[in-house]
């Protein structure tokens, strides 16, 4: 059962619901009062519901109150709940225990998300310290500085840095090509990505790339991407998510347009001008 919980928040990012949802079954039957469970239950809720998996996962401290995954996994259902004042509690009180990576980079999330940019800064280059020669830490320091506009090439040189300390870093190398499209530099954003490709067949790859092209209204490339992603990870709600915005694109309908606006593009198109409704 011990880092159970941690198998179960990796399945729930690579939105593999089948074997999370069977993980969780056997932790029930071997042990349902264990603190490793309330988190892989808080794990599985988070999807459908996150009050109840933040239940789930306040029940693991009560469990054990020195269980590190409990309170990194509530600082994210407290982000996720836009409550980022609990979520700085819930990531200081995993650093009470250890100095995780994961709470540091909880902790620069719930500063962001407080607007205190000098608190995140301070929280990212305390993480490079003491995890030197980090390649996460500085990416973390990055993101704190691509937050600003003034800050994009200090977070250049911070994304560059990680990347040349680890080559096979992707979470970097995403966060870089953000940074490209941020300042209009597609065509960079697209090779780094395609260089990438050549080495990992990785889903995050493909959906960055469809992004971009999405963007740039290079529909049909963004399609094939999606595509691609969803080969890799079918599961991955996060291409799925693209390929319906991308659908809505090619079909001339706005993807961030409400629901009833679509519906009455659609029935303008179908010219019901008689309709008694409308008139």
């Amino acid at each position: 059962m011990t880092y159970m919980d941690e198998y179960a928040i990796i399945l729930k990012s690579k939105s593999d619901y089948t074997k999370l949802n069977k993980l969780v079954h056997d932790m029930l039957h071997i042990d349902p009062a264990r603190p490793e469970t309330c988190v892989a239950l808080a794990a599985l809720w988070e999807r459908k519901d996150e009050r109840k998996a933040l239940t789930y996962a306040e029940k693991s401290l009560r469990v054990d109150d020195r269980h590190i995954t409990g309170y990194i996994m509530k600082g994210n259902l407290h982000l996720l709940l836009n409550r980022p004042d609990l979520a700085v509690t819930d990531f200081r009180g995993a650093q009470e225990l250890r100095a995780d990576l994961r709470s540091y980079q909880g902790l620069v999330r719930a500063y962001l998300a407080l607007s205190k940019c000098k608190d995140a800064l301070f929280t990212a280059r305390e993480a490079m310290k003491v995890m030197h020669q980090s390649a996460k830490a500085l990416k973390l320091v990055g993101d704190v500085h691509a937050i600003s506009s003034s800050g994009r090439e200090k977070a250049r040189k911070f994304y560059e840095s990680a990347i040349r300390l680890e080559p096979g870093f992707l979470g970097a190398a995403l966060a870089l090509a953000d940074l490209h499209v941020a300042e209009g530099r597609n065509k960079d954003a697209v090779l780094l990505l395609e260089r990438y490709l050549r080495q990992w067949a990785d889903d995050s790859l493909h959906i960055k790339l469809a992004q971009v092209f999405a963007a740039t209204n290079v529909l049909s490339d963004a399609l094939s991407h999606y595509q691609s992603a969803l080969r890799i990870n079918p599961h991955n709600e996060a291409a799925k998510k693209g390929l319906e915005r991308l659908e809505k694109q090619m079909k001339g309908v706005d993807p961030d347009a409400p629901e009833e606006d679509e519906e009455n593009e659609a029935d303008d198109v179908d010219g019901d001008q008689d309709d008694p409704e409308l008139l």
